[in-house]
């Protein structure tokens, strides 16, 4: 009895041993319309026993297709002996692009522990491409043969962290010409991160660009990158939350960093007669499609409202403009939404305009012997006309914004002087004594 009951029980507990991988494991699929990551009309849920009206936990897998906010923080997690491992998936249908970023300066973390992190490449570039755009990615606990756990960044993929923290162990993949753009600092927290380019032709090596330092624990930084890539470090002191100290980068990367996609350097607004007027001016571009104009009336839900052709790649910049001719009657915000050949997108910082500045001359004294200004933020030619309650013309003229000329010439009386510029016209009325 005993030799019989003994494999018996080996048998089921290999079974169950077997099956806990899909124990308490859904499938979260984003719906083709997208959302916030917490709000749960954004996912189509699978699975037995699973909540139809809900959101992914860690240990779920989450299939992205559509346009995802991370509007919380989130974990991808795993079991410590592996058995069973949330994943996360960023892939393409024939209908949508999946992505997975941020609200613009609402800063969230993407944390893979024990998890899977699989950002699907497409085969052919100038496509529409998966994207990950976050704040701060951790990667802990994905070593090759003890965990099944991997972060995969796709051919052809782009990939955009302000911070990257490498935890104990933790690594990332990257196939042909993929790439990867870390805006402050790498941290090797404890070390052995590793950074590993698998394509194996030469041709098309997969590329990081680190805009940061190296920090964390001395001596971390050596082995971090492997594999067929290059990778290039500027160096700008970025510090991220959690960092440790600078370290030495590890020998072997590439003295002259590639272009950022694009790089902006300045950009303005200021309220005109004419409208508001928006300039930027970029410092290098890298197959940059286009800019879109986005405007607000409280720094939150941004509209487009018009679009501005990019240079494509350029390596000594460009300066651009854009005038929004019908302007909000109070404050104003405005951002720009660069979108490269690809598809990828970035937004710039917001700036902001107190409202569109009246069309108005200064008539002084008012009642008097007057002298009457041209509005001096104008920047033009402005066309004038004077004339009597009943319509008569006394004086009429065009002159430069800023510039004054007196009417002492007319008769004592109530007069109105009408002002037209570049499509605006004001009337106001002054009184010569």
């Amino acid at each position: 009895m005993k030799t019989l009951f003994s494999p018996f029980i080996l048998l089921l507990v290999l079974l169950l041993a077997g099956s806990e991988t899909a124990l308490g494991q859904c499938t979260y699929t984003s719906k083709p319309a997208g959302g916030n990551f917490s709000n749960p009309d954004t996912w189509q849920v699978e699975g037995a026993g699973c909540p139809t009206n809900s959101i992914p936990a860690s240990i779920d897998v989450i299939n992205i297709v559509s346009a995802v906010i991370l509007d919380i923080n989130f974990t991808v997690s795993g079991t410590p002996n592996g058995k069973e491992s949330g994943v996360m998936i960023i892939s393409k249908t024939d209908q949508s692009v999946g992505s997975l970023k941020e609200v613009p300066e609402i800063p969230r973390t993407l944390t893979i522990d024990r998890g899977t992190l699989d950002i699907k490449g497409v085969g052919a570039l100038n496509t529409s491409q998966p994207q990950l755009d976050v704040s701060q990615l951790n990667v802990n606990h994905t070593q090759v043969g003890q965990f099944i756990a991997k972060m995969r960044i796709g051919s052809n993929s782009t990939v955009k962290i302000s911070c990257l923290m490498l935890g104990n162990q933790g690594g990332i993949d990257l196939a042909q010409n993929a790439h990867l753009i870390v805006g402050g600092n790498i941290d090797v927290q404890t070390g052995n991160g590793s950074i590993n380019g698998t394509a194996l032709s030469s041709l098309d090596p997969a590329d990081v660009h680190i805009v940061g330092e190296f920090t964390g624990v001395n001596g971390g930084t050596r082995n971090v990158f492997s594999g067929n890539l290059t990778w290039c470090m500027e160096g700008v002191s970025k510090p991220c939350v959690g960092t440790g100290p600078v370290q030495d980068p590890p020998t072997g990367g590439n003295p002259f960093c590639r272009p950022l996609p694009v790089t902006l350097i300045r950009f303005a607004a200021q309220a005109r007669p004419s409208g508001v007027k928006l300039d930027w001016a970029t410092a290098t571009e890298l197959n940059n499609d286009y800019f879109e104009v986005q405007r607000s009336p409280d720094g939150r839900g941004f509209v487009p409202i018009g679009r501005v052709a990019g240079m494509g790649t350029t390596s000594t910049g460009a300066t651009y403009s854009f005038t929004d001719t019908a302007p909000l009657a109070g404050p104003g915000y405005y951002r720009l939404r660069q979108t490269d050949h690809d598809g990828s997108t970035a937004f710039s910082a917001v700036v902001t305009v107190a409202g569109r500045q009246q069309l108005e001359a200064i008539v002084y004294p008012n009642p008097g012997t007057t002298t009457i200004t041209m509005p001096a933020s104008a920047g033009k030619t402005i066309d004038y006309r004077i004339y009597t309650a009943t319509g008569r013309t006394v004086l009429a003229g065009h002159m430069a914004g800023g510039t004054s000329f007196d009417v002492q010439q007319i008769p004592a009386g109530l007069y109105l002087i009408e002002l037209i510029t570049d499509g605006q016209r004001h009337v106001q009325r002054f009184v010569r004594n």
